[in-house]
């Protein structure tokens, strides 16, 4: 949801047209999403003893921002190279 939030607040249509700037933003907004997903997860979810034992839930939320910038540095690289291909937002339809 943090992610929709902030990708629809930049308009996705206009992410499509400045590739270097949206590349930057999407990556960005993809790593802090799934840090904040991850400190709820350590913070409600997590047994407190074994959260400990990992350090705490920035930690927790730390491992989550890792895979946020590894998926987000995919789904960028997949936007680009779709990009380059000459598909656009808006051809493809489910």
């Amino acid at each position: 949801m943090v992610f929709d939030a902030f990708v629809g607040f930049a308009v996705y249509r206009r992410l499509f047209e400045r590739r270097r700037l949206s590349s930057i933003f999407l990556l960005e907004v993809s790593t802090f999403s799934a840090a904040i997903v991850g400190l709820i997860i350590g913070m409600f979810l997590m047994d407190p003893v074994i959260l400990q034992r990992w350090g705490g839930a920035l930690v927790w939320a730390g491992l989550y921002a890792a895979g946020g910038v590894i998926g987000g540095t995919l789904g960028v690289l997949l936007i680009n190279l779709l990009a380059k291909r000459g598909i656009k937002a808006g051809q493809i339809e489910g």
